[in-house]
Order: C-alpha cells, then structure tokens, then sequence
C-alpha cells in the first residue's frame, strides 16, 4: 500500500492536536515562489530558488541573526524519468537573519524581526537564498534537534565563482527528454524540533530547465507548492504504483523510502529503491533487501548525489553484493571514516538490481537501513513495504435505524493483495468523515484484518445526532465508505378492537408532524435522507390523512400531531369494529419537516406495515 500522503496527513494532525496544545512554533516552507539562474563552470550548472516561510504553530520561532537562534534553509533538486526518482543537487544552507510579518499561510500576528510570529510568513529571494557570503554548510548541522554551530565555517572560503555554494546540477542530469524535475526546500531550526514539529519542514514543488546544453535557466511550473511534503512524495503523488512509507530510526529523524516494481515481460522484474533521509542525524551507512526464497539477483545499481564547495564528505559510491540471500550496499562505518559517503539528511540515495522474481504479494518488500554515526536504541531501521492492495467493502453500507438503536449489520471490508490473496493482520480504523448523525462503536473502532483479510466492527446510532453520515474505513492510504442513516422521527403502532394507536418520538418539542397512511400501493423513491414513500408527498385515492377515515368508519381522534415537552406524540384512530381479519393491508409513516440555521431538514419514521 502506499502510505505516503497519509503518513504525511497524520503528522500534520498531531502536530496540530497534541502538540500545538503546549506552545510550540511550527515553521514550513510555505512556497517556493522563483529561481535566481547562474553561469555554468566545467559541467555543472548552478541555481537558487526563492522561500517563503510560514510559522503555523501557536508560538513565536526564533529569528536572531548571527548566533545559533535562527532557521537554516535546504535547496534539493530532483528528477523523475522513466520510473525512476533521482536527486540530482544541492546546496549549502541558507542562514536566517531576520523575519517580516506577511500572511502567505494565516493571517499574521505581527510579530516580526527576531521571530517569525504566529501565522507569519517571511519571504527570502532568490538572490538573496544565492548568496555565497550567507551560505554554510550541511555537516555543521544537526537536523533532527536543530542545533548547529555559529559562526558556520567556510572550509574553502566565502566566495567563489559562480556555482560555489549554490544548488549544482550537472548538465547532463537536465535536459533529459521526458523527465520530470522538482525542488524540495526545508527549513531547520532548534525550537521547531524541540517542539517535535521537524517532520512537515519540508515542501516541493515541479520545475523546468530549458537552454542547454551547456547552461539551462530553472523555472517553476504553474503548479503550486506542495507544503508539508518532501520531494520524494511526488514520485508516489504522480505513479500510483510506488510504494512510499516513512521509517524512524530509534531516538533519532525519519527516513522515507519508495520503492517501484516493474514486470519486465521477460521473466525478470526490477527492484527500484529510494531511500530519503528527512532528518536524522546517524544517517545511513547500509541498505539491505530480502530476496524471495529461492530467487536470484543481478544488476545490482546505486546512485546518489554531489557534494561540494568544501563540504568533508566522501563521494565514493557503495559497494553492493548478494549474502544472505538479501542484496547489500554499504559503505564505510562510522569508525573507518567519520567523513565517508553516508546518506546524511537532506539527501536522496537509489538502490536497484534485476530479479527472477515479483516481490512476496503477501509479505511485501522487507528490508533494513544499518545506521551510520552511534547511537542508542539500535543500529538498523527496519523497513516493510506492503503490497498494493484491493479494500472492498463487504457488508454494512446503506443502512437505516431509529436515534440509540443498533446497526443491524457490522460494517466489514476485506483487504486483499493485488493478486486476491488475503492480508493478515492489518489494522482497519472506522471514523466518521462526515454528516449530522452520529455513531458509537461498543467495542472500538479498530479491528485487525483476519485469516481471509476481513475485519468488521459494530456500530449503535447516537440517541441524539442524527441524519446522513459517512464511515470511513481505511488501512494506509486505501479507504472506503459506509453511507448510513438515523432517523431522528420513530414511529409505530397498537392495533386493538375498534382503535389504532399512533406513537412516535422526535425527542425534540413543540414540532408539527404528519401522519400518513396507505393500503400497500405506494412507491418508494430513495433520497439522501433516506427512502420516502411517494403516496406522502403524492397522494393517490388509496391516500389517508390525519383526519381522513380508513374505510372502515375510522376516523382521527386529534389530527393536530405537535410534540409534546418530551418531543412524543400520539394519534388515536378510533371506529365501530376491529380490523382483525379484514384483510386490510396498510402501512404507515410519520414525517416531519424543520428548519436547522436556514436549511430545510426532512425527517422521516420507519415504514410500519401491518395486514388485517
């Protein structure tokens, strides 16, 4: 399943819930409004692209220039071609010096200069985020606290030529005939991460590169930014297939990794891996993929990007080999080499090779992140990839009860693979979505899917909010939706000798009701507040109303029908002798129309039907 967009919904949630009840600032890449083009020198092109911060948090962010209190600002480039999902540059690090009090996200508090206020937005230029003398790098910063040192050091200097320090691209990674290209920006600093606010800093948007072939101009696409979301959730937000999912190493930032199958029609399948490091500071140092049983690898690809402008790192590619029956890439411990080519945060490295067999459909892809720098809680990120799978609803939907009743049907899905085979185990959460009514579920809303890849759960109508709603039952980012209805108006009867007795219960005072009774012809049209019996509203000769007779010298003994204090009325049809063995075959419902804050609400009983 691809779990990317709601992984990405739910961290938004808690940080807008849970957290943002204490006073934490949330800093986001807002948009990423232009680019700044530079000359290109021996290959490599070289670009900055504008940003536009917004706190959403509920406290102001810290925003002091030179000392260790500010933001820091990524720029990445990416590209998509031919499934496969590649980073292509980098930059070092935009330092922040001080904030204005715009409102791109919400409406600003007006708290500016040193800290980005609540609601704020702040924009930094394009050139501005290109200058060379404000520019430190990368290995200074910790990006799963936020901390860093300041001054930030200049290895190679402050200045340089055109591309020092600014995102570099390689010309020949642009200008590839159908490829998509994107820009990710992030922004770190201390107070965000103390907050635990440092998993949405990160946004996206699609560009271009035209020119070429020895120098290209960069340029947005119409597109808007996509806020909250890394780079790497566009290969999935744009190819259905990919598998995406977040994956935190112990006591330390969060690593994406998507991963893309594809049938070669030749008896061979090929694995490709992509493996983001959002924020954590251990970094990677090892990828490893379970082979099926019995299968065989070759091929075995790694790709990953630059680093430069006197940034320490190695940029020796890893070896990889098969052991084990897992394919490993690897490269040097932390011991061997503090400076070695680890996938540090903020960069995108690709794993890849050729199998004779499709990926587990049941188990999925299983594989492992080894851990670069030490650290506590373990040196290896386990990673699970479950299969694309068919969510089905199977039971439940399209129901109707009373206010307080019970569902008589449990709401139940099925979750399959791809290829029909149960999966096992798997949580399925059912939360209202939508809709006046309201639910309760007696025995939680959670269920795990069973041996055939079923799970149910039971549901009770409020005994107050009713109306339309929706349940929604999802597993990852596959979700379904049960329509259920609860009548606010019940109705039902007491036949005896020579009287019918009418009782119905809105629960609310002082609302005029209708009866309506009919021999059996009537005519049902389904609406959205549930069916409505068409003899009502379209009286035919079969047709009584309140104060009509029912043919057999009947006749309403008080047709005025409002409810009383406790939201009951009663009518009471009395005549000269009983109906018993008439044959007579009617049916009845009560209705009621009121008005909720100017919008028309149409209530209907239950049809009670009854022969003679």
């Amino acid at each position: 399943m691809k779990h990317s967009l709601l992984t990405a919904t739910l961290l938004m949630a808690i940080s807008a819930t849970g957290l943002l009840a204490q006073a934490n600032p949330d800093v986001i890449v807002g948009d990423l409004p232009n680019f700044a083009n530079y000359s290109a020198q021996g290959g490599i092109d070289a670009f900055s692209v504008a940003t536009t911060s917004c706190n959403v948090g509920n406290a102001n962010l810290s925003w002091i220039a030179n000392t260790p209190a500010h933001p820091v600002i990524s720029q990445h480039a990416f590209r998509l071609s031919n499934g496969r999902f590649e980073m292509i540059g980098q930059s070092w690090l935009k330092h922040g010096f001080t904030a204005l009090t715009n409102s791109l996200c919400d409406p600003c508090s007006g708290m500016g200069g040193s800290v980005l206020g609540v609601g704020c937005s702040d924009p930094y230029g394009a050139g501005l985020n290109g200058s060379q003398g404000g520019l430190g790098p990368k290995f200074e910063v910790n990006a799963f606290t936020g901390v860093f040192s300041y001054p930030f050091s200049n290895p190679n200097g402050s200045t340089g030529n055109s591309i020092f320090k600014r995102l570099q691209i390689a010309t020949s990674d642009l200008g590839v005939p159908g490829a998509r290209y994107f820009i990710e920006s992030m922004y770190v600093a201390a107070d965000d991460a103390a907050a635990g606010n440092h998993y949405n800093n990160a946004s996206h948007r699609e560009c271009s590169f035209t020119g070429g072939p020895s120098n290209y101009n960069g340029s947005f696409l119409g597109t808007p930014t996509v806020r909250e979301q890394p780079g790497i959730m566009a290969w999935a937000n744009i190819d259905s297939d990919v598998q995406l999912d977040s994956f935190d190493a112990p006591n330390d930032g969060r690593f994406w990794v998507g991963f893309l199958h594809t049938d070669n029609g030749d008896g061979t399948h090929t694995w490709e891996f992509a493996v983001h490091n959002l924020n954590s500071d251990r970094s990677g140092r090892g990828f490893r993929v379970d082979l099926p049983a019995g299968a065989t690898a070759s091929n075995l690809g790694f790709h990953d990007v630059a680093y430069h402008s006197g940034e320490p790192f190695a940029g020796t590619d890893w070896t990889s080999s098969i052991s084990g029956g897992q394919t490993v890439w690897t490269t040097q411990t932390f011991a061997q080499n503090s400076d070695a080519n680890a996938l540090r945060w903020g960069t995108l490295y690709n794993f890849r090779f050729t199998c004779d067999m499709a990926p587990d459909s049941t188990t999925g892809v299983i594989a492992e992140i080894e851990l670069f720098k030490p650290g506590t809680g373990g040196n290896f990120v386990p990673v699970n990839l479950l299969p694309p799978a068919q969510f089905n609803v199977v039971s439940g939907s399209n129901q109707t009860v009373g206010i307080g009743e019970a569902f008589p049907q449990d709401l139940e899905v099925q979750l399959l693979t791809a290829t029909g085979l149960p999966l096992v185990g798997v949580p399925v959460t059912f939360l209202k979505v939508g809709g006046s009514g309201n639910v309760t579920f007696p025995s939680g809303n959670t269920a795990n899917t069973d041996s055939l890849g079923f799970a149910s759960v039971a549901i009770v109508a409020s005994a107050t909010a009713a109306g339309a709603l929706a349940i929604e039952a999802s597993a990852g980012d596959d979700a379904e939706i049960f329509d259920l209805y609860i009548r606010r108006l019940s109705s039902n009867w007491i036949p005896g000798a020579g009287i019918l007795i009418f009782s119905m219960l809105h629960g609310d005072a002082g609302v005029p009701l209708s009866l309506a009774i009919n021999d059996g012809s009537f005519q049902t049209l389904q609406t959205s507040f549930g069916p409505l019996y068409t003899s009502i509203l379209n009286p035919d000769a079969s047709f009584y109303a309140e104060s009509g007779d029912l043919g057999a010298g009947y006749a309403a003994y008080n047709p005025a029908l409002v409810t009383s204090s406790t939201g009951a009325a009663t009518v009471v049809y009395q005549g000269l002798q009983s109906l018993a063995g008439s044959g007579i075959n009617l049916n009845h419902q009560a209705y009621a129309l009121t008005f909720n804050n100017g919008q028309l609400d149409v209530w209907l009983s239950n049809l009670v039907n009854r022969t003679y």
